[in-house]
């Protein structure tokens, strides 16, 4: 019986495997990641207005789903072999397309001051500029812990502000939501500001 076992899930294994490979799971992944940009303000708009904590929750877990291709894409790549320099450069891309949608639909129904939402949108603009002059310097930017961190921080930040069906509430006994909400915007804008300078210096540094 257990060698019956053992010998379906080697099959299992080998049909997912090739699966994967055939249909090239990563880059799936990192163009569902990409897709986001259209989705997630259709879905914010949708159905945000409800300001219902359970509709908040279903929009994040939507949010998180999306998030989550990022780790998936690489690590899938990785176990079979589909790194590629297409790849590589669609998954920053990816990301930013991601966080825009996030954004676009979250000022669209107006649970976050649009100022926010232009930093971050603007340093990453401002990174994106800092890798093409690296580029011609031949120089390369690496991703830095700090700003896995960050985007990991802005992550949490957007599932909080979609979850927070208190946004414009007043009264005490909600206020610690908003109090976290503040929290969290803190931290990712410290990070979003000083990861910019990092990879700034490092331009400088490596240039010189």
């Amino acid at each position: 019986m257990t060698k019956t076992a053992n010998k379906s899930k080697k099959h299992v294994n080998k049909l997912l495997s090739q699966t994967i490979k055939h249909y090239d799971l990563p880059f799936l992944l990192t163009c569902s990641r990409m897709a986001a940009v259209l989705f997630m303000p259709l879905l914010c708009v949708s159905l945000l207005g409800y300001n219902n904590l359970w509709v908040n929750f279903f929009v994040m877990l939507c949010t998180i789903g999306f998030a989550t291709t990022d780790y998936f894409d690489g690590y899938f790549a990785r176990k079979y072999n589909q790194t590629t320099d297409l790849g590589a450069q669609l998954d920053p891309i990816a990301d930013k397309l991601f966080f825009l949608g996030c954004w676009l639909g979250l000022v669209a129904v107006q649970k976050v001051y649009v100022l926010w939402p232009a930093v971050f949108l603007a340093r990453d603009i401002f990174i994106m500029g800092l890798r093409s002059i690296a580029l011609k310097r031949g120089v390369q930017l690496s991703v830095s812990p700090l700003a896995k961190v960050k985007t990991a921080a802005q992550t949490v930040l957007i599932c909080w502000i979609i979850l927070n069906p208190y946004v414009h509430a007043t009264n005490a006994g909600v206020l610690w939501w908003n109090a976290m909400q503040e929290f969290l915007l803190i931290v990712s804008l410290s990070l979003t500001l000083f990861t910019a300078y990092q990879y700034a210096y490092k331009l400088v540094s490596k240039a010189s």
